[in-house]
């Protein structure tokens, strides 16, 4: 039973080679104390180098163990099959986001890992101590790329070249909450609340206004690659040097970089959708059905005021000009309530609205100048083609 046992382990180890070819097995930890001291030892390793508080570390490490025993039950004496299990459920969207903007901007994939406690231990740490900035998801999954990006660095460079500082360099308690996180929720209280102890909202018992952003908005920044580009710019630089992330030269130097960010600039003015209190969004949001509505009642009104012949071409003609006048409504009220909306996207839209959802309005156009002979057109002679059906000619 024991070779039977290693004969197994043997060939789940090279089924991870082969779905991870950067992978190495797990350090092998078969007690509960056993995979307390590893885990410990990751969230040290970690604190240490990125900063976290550590009450905060305390936590996850019960946080992790009981996630990892809990995976046990699934995988029974397998316990890098349970670790590998959870790492892929936990970093799923981390790495769809990887492919989708991470890996635009810096061209870094953060794919496979040969030491998936690590991540998992890092993601927990992150999630942590991010408090309302868990309200952005899309901004976890950046903080965590860059955090990511900068732990691989430190492993695999641990002292850049000429002496320069360390990457692997121990950073202080708290580094992470008071140089990342408290910046970055101080820009997003401030839109709508002032900074007195407790926050008063800014606009008494009035709504907020249209144009303040909130948690949506920010989350929307950090999942198009193209507008975060463009949003993060560093303090007190030079026009040129301005953008945060062009002129960081390798993905490790997001993180190290992320306290010179200035965040006010950064944060503001990314409205993503015009919150108006009307019924203009109500009538953008569902315009297809207020289409369908208002063409089914065109045509049963056409029909109770000429029945039986359904009114005459004209008429018929008029009731095809209720889709561009919708599609007119609609084009307008999108673009006017999504501020964010990129310039070659709105050109697009009135593209498309000029030359394809007006058409309606050309051929009616047509049809009134045809039936009130503005245009002179000739009579057309078709061909009559007489066909022998049933001993009859049709």
């Amino acid at each position: 039973q024991q070779h039977q046992q290693q004969q197994l382990q043997q060939q789940q180890q090279q089924q991870r080679s082969q779905q991870h070819p950067q992978s190495q097995p797990t350090p092998f930890a078969s007690t509960s104390g056993e995979r307390r001291c590893l885990i410990e030892h990751r969230c040290n390793q970690l604190q240490a180098l990125l900063g976290f508080q550590f009450d905060s570390v305390r936590n996850q490490i019960e946080h992790v163990q009981a996630l990892w025993e809990s995976f046990l039950t699934r995988h029974p004496e397998r316990l890098d099959a349970a670790l590998w299990d959870l790492w892929d459920q936990l970093l799923r969207t981390q790495r769809d986001w990887n492919i989708r903007v991470w890996k635009p901007i810096t061209g870094d994939l953060n794919g496979y890992t040969d030491d998936p406690l690590e991540e998992v231990c890092l993601y927990f740490l992150i999630w942590g101590e991010l408090g309302n900035l868990r309200f952005c998801p899309e901004l976890g999954c950046f903080l965590f790329a860059a955090a990511q990006a900068f732990c691989r660095k430190a492993r695999a460079a641990p002292q850049e070249a000429g002496g320069t500082e360390s990457f692997s360099q121990a950073q202080s308690e708290g580094t992470f909450l008071q140089e990342i996180v408290k910046p970055i929720f101080a820009v997003m209280l401030s839109e709508t609340f002032e900074p007195c102890d407790p926050p008063r909202f800014k606009f008494g018992r009035a709504p907020a206004p249209a144009n303040s952003c909130n948690y949506d908005d920010w989350n929307e920044l950090f999942w198009d690659p193209s507008r975060l580009r463009g949003a993060l710019v560093a303090r007190g630089s030079s026009r040129t040097k301005r953008r945060f992330l062009k002129r960081c030269v390798e993905p490790a130097e997001v993180w190290r970089g992320l306290p010179d960010v200035d965040w006010a600039a950064s944060l503001r003015g990314h409205k993503s959708h015009r919150e108006l209190h009307s019924l203009l969004p109500i009538i953008i949001g569902c315009y297809r059905i207020f289409l369908l509505q208002s063409l089914a009642f065109s045509v049963m009104l056409l029909w109770a005021a000429t029945r039986p012949r359904w009114g005459n071409s004209l008429q018929q003609a008029a009731i095809g000009l209720i889709a561009p006048a919708w599609m007119v409504v609609y084009e307008i009220g999108y673009q006017a309530l999504t501020p964010s909306l990129a310039w070659s996207n709105r050109a697009i839209g009135f593209i498309k609205l000029l030359f394809f959802y007006l058409l309606p309005v050309a051929s009616y156009a047509l049809i009134v100048a045809v039936e009130w002979n503005v245009l002179r057109v000739p009579d057309l002679n078709l061909v009559a083609v007489r066909l022998n059906s049933e001993g009859q000619w049709r």
